[in-house]
């Protein structure tokens, strides 16, 4: 299984969410909630539901390996990219009961340009 791209994974966010299916509760987003998934459980191998912003803490900051937990045609991008992603599904102001919003338009293009212009200065 070839991995996908970080425009694959950004598109494939966008149109997957709505404002009823995202993981996000009172409380903040988890992972796995009620069957839910937010954007980086997803794309995880077995997200459990007792992970919250708690375990993105871990994984961002205590050296556990987000690779690790991701299914195959995931791996290979790095933490920023999946906050971004991330941030991107937990904005509540993104989502219609339809879909992406007016906003939630305008921050996916953002996510591209971001991510497109870091692939340009990495590649050189």
């Amino acid at each position: 299984m070839t991995t996908k791209t970080r425009k694959e994974i950004i598109d494939e966010t966008a149109r997957f969410y709505n404002s009823q299916n995202r993981a996000e509760a009172t409380d903040g987003c988890y992972y796995l909630l009620d069957g839910r998934k937010c954007a980086v459980g997803r794309c995880m191998k077995n997200p459990q539901a007792d992970w919250s912003s708690i375990v993105t803490k871990l994984f961002s900051y205590c050296g556990v390996r987000l690779e690790n937990e991701l299914l195959p045609e995931y791996q290979g991008h790095s933490m920023a990219f999946w906050r971004d992603v991330q941030m991107l599904h937990d904005a509540g102001d993104n989502w219609t009961d339809s879909g992406l919003s007016d906003q939630g338009r305008e921050r996916v293009s953002e996510v591209h340009s971001e991510w497109d212009e870091r692939t340009q200065v990495q590649s050189h």
